[in-house]
């Protein structure tokens, strides 16, 4: 499994060490989800689809809060000059995830009833208790990972996500064994994740500089502001973007249409996490490295523009070509339109998985004005496409392609920001 993945990924970056990171990371992704994987057939017969249900709901809240769980701080680890302050940053974001953590536990004990019925998911109340540690756990992985990122720890990375995906299966199987229920599936959950924060914690305790004075955490907390004032916001602006679409298919044409289009951000989200988020993790630390040493810059992000767009556009293709087929050959016959809409957003396709990883450049720049601005005027082309489809009395297709055209064009404009901003950088 791990080979078959490490292998084309370095035919297409190269043999450089930086496909080899790359390579590594992702080798560690698909193992992980391999697991995930195999185990599913065994789950899914310990658990009923109401458990399932329950389960997507907590997820849903818990992704949405662990926006904002060390308030961004963590993907500022890899930009200090020196190792005191960045270890400094990653017990700041502990520290914060921490706190927010237990704000969020004070919340569901006065008011966890209320927000399940505000959802309409009354039944979520009583597991919304396990939403405070699920957050933290969160808070905590993503700091080490920034940590083993500026390390260049590839092998820490992937087998973090090895961790968390075999931790996490083992941990729901073994709960549903014994009839878990929801709880299961949530307490498996965090196992997973307790796996991933374990394995990443031992080589960075072991490795970490003098123990940090709380007067250099407040330096670090002043000097990187920038990263909570503006990049907190542009998360949940973010993640608010991706889950737009969905809520007006389902609003506007009945939740079939979400559906299909749920099912190929689905299919798409595997290279995207195999490939797209290994390069983003290896580019952050590298183009922090290139700039501390005032190293060229430009010409690293100009060569992965052109790797990542031709992988973005053979993928597209092969979905644009055959995605009805696929669809209908691996899911039934029901599923046949999610590869029409799969054509439709083939433009989107292309841009996304090009600029995503690339996009991490103003992070690094503490650029986060520009990228929060950039997720507003999103949000609100989003709502502005959904809003033409029902005025202009669309039919669910034609809404998709819009959406593409329209978001491909949203990602074309990010990545040229990107380039701009750095080639304006005093040290590209």
């Amino acid at each position: 499994m791990i080979t078959a993945v490490i292998a084309p990924i370095q035919t297409l970056l190269g043999r450089s060490r930086f496909a080899r990171s790359v390579a590594v990371i992702a080798g560690g992704t698909a193992a992980g989800q391999a697991v995930t994987l195999l185990a599913s057939p065994i789950i899914t017969r310990l658990y009923s689809p109401a458990d399932f249900g329950l389960f997507a709901a907590y997820m849903s809240l818990l992704g949405t809060a662990s926006t904002v769980a060390t308030l961004r701080y963590a993907q500022a680890i890899p930009l200090p000059r020196r190792e005191k302050e960045a270890w400094a940053l990653v017990v700041l974001a502990i520290s914060i995830a921490g706190g927010v953590g237990l704000l969020l536990g004070l919340v569901v004990l006065a008011a966890g009833p209320e927000i399940a019925a505000l959802l309409r998911i009354p039944a979520l109340g009583p597991y919304l208790l396990f939403l405070p540690m699920g957050l933290w756990l969160i808070g905590t992985y993503e700091p080490l990972t920034y940590w083993a990122i500026r390390l260049k720890d590839s092998r820490t990375l992937a087998g973090g996500r090895v961790a968390h995906g075999t931790g996490t299966a083992a941990g729901q199987a073994a709960l549903g064994v014994l009839h878990g229920g929801p709880v299961g599936l949530l307490i498996g959950d965090m196992f997973g994740r307790l796996a991933a924060v374990l394995w990443l914690a031992k080589p960075a305790v072991n490795g970490r500089p003098s123990p940090t004075p709380l007067a250099g955490v407040r330096e670090v907390a002043a000097t990187y502001r920038r990263f909570p004032l503006m990049g907190a916001p542009a998360g949940i602006a973010n993640t608010f973007s991706l889950q737009v679409p969905a809520l007006f298919l389902a609003a506007l044409y009945g939740p079939s249409a979400a559906g299909w289009f749920s099912l190929v951000q689905r299919v798409v989200g595997v290279p995207t996490t195999l490939i797209g988020k290994s390069v983003a993790q290896v580019y952050v630390g590298e183009l922090a490295e290139r700039l501390r040493k005032n190293e060229d810059t430009l010409q690293l992000f100009r060569q992965l523009t052109i790797k990542l767009a031709t992988a973005g556009l053979l993928i597209g293709s092969v979905l644009a070509i055959l995605g009805p087929w696929l669809f209908e050959s691996l899911f039934g016959r029901e599923w046949r339109i999610s590869g029409l809409y799969a054509r439709a957003m083939f433009p989107q396709i292309i841009a996304s998985f090009t600029v995503y990883p690339l996009s991490q450049t103003l992070i690094v720049l503490q650029r986060q004005d520009l990228q929060l601005a950039w997720d507003v005027t999103r949000v609100c082309g989003v709502v502005a496409v959904f809003a033409v489809a029902r005025c202009a009395g669309l039919c669910p297709l034609d809404a998709v392609s819009l959406y593409a055209s329209i978001a491909a064009g949203f990602y074309l404009v990010l990545g040229l920001v990107c380039q701009r901003q750095l080639s304006r950088s005093p040290r590209r």
